[in-house]
């Protein structure tokens, strides 16, 4: 496994301080660990995986729009060079046990370096928890690649982790997909309800 070296200042800050500024720049290399040796000089990261990956860019809107009132957007970003030829999407939140109506949508194609908005919400409304199923096609596999995001309530939203987003080109967080196993969305929804699957067929 290969490692990345980042030299940063130490002069006083201690070793918390550090981990935070360590991590900071890890998230915008695409590593998702670090580690802090005991001598400060040196901060060693450990890539989870090497290869660069979409992932989920939540962005809050300064002037939100008048006939779309939502205060913060979530978007799914492609920072590589691979074009997926489809990529589908099953979603939902919940609330105290509560749950929203589960939504399944076909995002159709995701170009290199392009993104898609594939959600939106007030801050009212980060009462709820949101998930994120997401599958990718490309040519290369007729086998999707299946990835979620759990999406917390308003301590998820982390002023201190507000970064420049690529791609996007703007401010928000910038928040890693985690892989979900192998089952795609359509045997999901089979199995949650066999009513939606039909119409997410269509």
């Amino acid at each position: 496994m290969k490692k990345l070296i980042a030299l940063i200042p130490t002069t006083g800050k201690n070793k918390e301080q550090l981990s935070k500024e360590a991590n900071r720049i890890l998230r915008e290399k695409g590593y998702l660990k670090a580690e802090v040796p005991k001598k400060k000089s040196k901060i060693t990261f450990l890539p989870t995986y090497e290869k660069k990956f979409p992932f989920i860019g939540w962005v809050e809107l300064k002037k939100p729009h008048p006939e779309t009132p939502v205060d913060l957007r979530v978007y799914l970003i492609n920072p590589t060079d691979k074009k997926y030829e489809k990529v589908e999407l099953y979603s939902g939140s919940n609330c105290d046990g509560m749950e929203s109506v589960r939504i399944a949508k076909h995002l159709g194609e995701l170009n290199p370096h392009s993104w898609i908005q594939i959600d939106g919400m007030t801050w009212e409304e980060l009462d709820f928890f949101y998930w994120y199923h997401l599958d990718f096609y490309s040519q290369s596999s007729k086998k999707p690649e299946c990835y979620m995001l759990l999406l917390g309530n308003y301590y998820s939203w982390r002023k201190e982790e507000i970064g420049m987003l690529p791609v996007l080109n703007t401010e928000g967080i910038k928040l890693a997909l985690s892989p979900r196993g192998e089952e795609p969305i359509s045997e999901e929804i089979k199995k949650d309800d066999p009513l939606d699957y039909t119409n997410y067929k269509k």
